[in-house]
């Protein structure tokens, strides 16, 4: 439906004064992010699955070219780099190829990506 110049003149602009502060965060809250993107960390398949099908389970894996993947039924999943932050100082090309150790450690552990949003505000 196409807004006309009548129904545009009865917008009303919602603003926080609208609100009571019943409606409002307390003092002190720390908001979580709900809709940041995070990979399973490395170590993840290894650590949790029995002994007896680890060797089975996805694992990280160092390529030739010096890159890690994921490995898993013979499948090889490089993780691009748009999908975790990279730390300051590496490369930060989204269509890259990123290792664990160039990742923010928010990318995979939770309380670390505590600390992200955090500094994120």
């Amino acid at each position: 439906m196409r807004a006309t110049a009548t129904s545009a003149a009865k917008i009303r602009r919602i603003t926080l004064e609208h609100y009571p502060a019943a409606f409002m965060l307390p003092v002190g809250t720390r908001p979580v992010s709900v809709d940041d993107h995070i990979i399973e960390p490395p170590h993840l398949w290894q650590s949790r699955l029995p002994a007896a099908y680890r060797d089975r389970g996805p694992q990280v894996v160092e390529m030739e070219n010096g890159t890690e993947a994921w490995l898993y039924e013979n499948q090889v999943i490089h993780t691009v780099r748009g999908n975790p932050l990279t730390l300051p100082g590496y490369d930060d090309n989204p269509l890259g190829v990123a290792r664990f150790s160039e990742m923010r450690p928010g990318c995979y552990d939770p309380a670390a990506r505590l600390g992200d949003m955090d500094l994120d505000g």
